[in-house]
């Protein structure tokens, strides 16, 4: 483990590897050139690690080599994976393993329910019961896939590199979160955007993150966030508000679904709705106060409430297909919602065809 480690950072016994050509800085993800791998002996190049991380699992090669690897790999994503093999570093995977990826635990179940053996168990030990007692059986179930995996060779690599870009997104979110904490967005909205510029795939469809002002929107949602106070919420006292609100930020400026990495423990929270719904309140009341703020500027005179049909609640659904003009709409989420998720609804501008 030491040894791949030292030649990676550079330290130890192992010869310097040649200065590679400078080349012009690419416009997107800072991308380290790669090291000779005559000189390092394993994968470096972010891009590289990225796409050998695919094949932490046993994976079908054409299944992983998509097109959109080529916009961040040093070479077409075929050559990529064909450099990986010759290296040495993608090898075929042990079928046992392909067989246990391949299948699901209810496939696995019927699997052993067809030959009279134990169902109960993690999937792997329902996989190894069953190669145990067929294996030419099982082993015939996957001969036609063709699997590969990670060699011990560049496992190591792989997993550092995983490591590190997950402290980076720890890194970045703890300082967004501290920041929020103290009333100060725009810097909060800097820590992720400067992260999100360094990411090989960026989050969010057709999101430049290079282009001047993208926080803009991002700072004013994250703004209305730390100032909402959900009429659906009014028998959650102010001071847990108060430190729910910057969490209910957080869901808005990374896209994550769910708060539980930033959640404060002691809550009294709602009598009716779980914490993760509250923080939820939070964040589409903020949201949609912007957002109708957004269309009020834009000259929109009449919106719509979208609901969730017969899947709200009866408050909601009564708003259903109507028009309200701007001034007077509707606070959302609504007030009155009883359903269990909360409310769901959100405004949308009025277009009279």
């Amino acid at each position: 483990m030491w040894g791949w480690l030292n030649r990676l950072l550079g330290t130890g016994t192992a010869a310097p590897a040649p200065t590679p050509s400078p080349a012009p800085a690419p416009r997107g993800p800072l991308l380290t050139p790669a090291l000779p791998v005559e000189a390092s002996g394993v994968p470096t190049h972010p891009a590289h690690l990225t796409l050998l991380a695919k094949f932490r699992h046993p994976s079908d090669p054409v299944e992983v080599g998509k097109p959109y690897w080529n916009s961040v790999l040093p070479e077409p994503v075929d050559a990529s994976l064909a450099l990986f093999r010759k290296r040495g570093w993608l090898v075929d995977a042990p079928w046992q393993e392909v067989f246990t990826a391949r299948h699901r635990m209810d496939d696995l179940k019927g699997l052993l329910r067809d030959q009279g053996l134990r169902v109960s168990g993690k999937k792997a030990e329902l996989a190894a019961r069953l190669i145990d007692a067929d294996p030419e059986g099982m082993r015939q179930r996957v001969a036609d896939v063709n699997a590969w995996a990670l060699s011990p060779m560049a496992a190591g690599p792989v997993e550092a590199h995983l490591l590190a870009e997950k402290a980076a997104e720890a890194q970045a979110h703890d300082t967004a979160f501290s920041a929020l904490r103290n009333g100060r967005v725009r810097e909060a909205v800097e820590a992720i955007v400067a992260h999100e510029r360094t990411r090989l795939f960026p989050r969010g469809l057709g999101i430049d993150w290079h282009r001047e002002g993208i926080g803009e929107r991002m700072a004013d949602r994250a703004a209305a966030i730390l100032r909402a106070t959900p009429g659906i919420l009014r028998e959650v006292p102010e001071h847990e508000l108060e430190r729910l609100r910057p969490v209910a930020a957080m869901l808005e400026l990374t896209g994550e679904s769910r708060s539980k990495p930033w959640l404060p423990v002691d809550l009294v929270g709602h009598p009716r709705l779980d914490t993760e719904t509250v923080v939820r309140m939070i964040h589409f009341h903020g949201s949609n106060t912007a957002r109708l703020q957004g269309l009020r500027e834009a000259g929109y005179k009449q919106v719509d409430v979208m609901t969730c049909g017969s899947a709200s609640c009866p408050a909601c659904q009564a708003m259903d297909g109507k028009t309200f003009t701007i001034d007077r709409v509707p606070e959302l989420p609504h007030p009155g919602c009883t359903h269990e998720m909360g409310c769901r609804c959100m405004y949308q501008a009025h277009l009279d065809y």
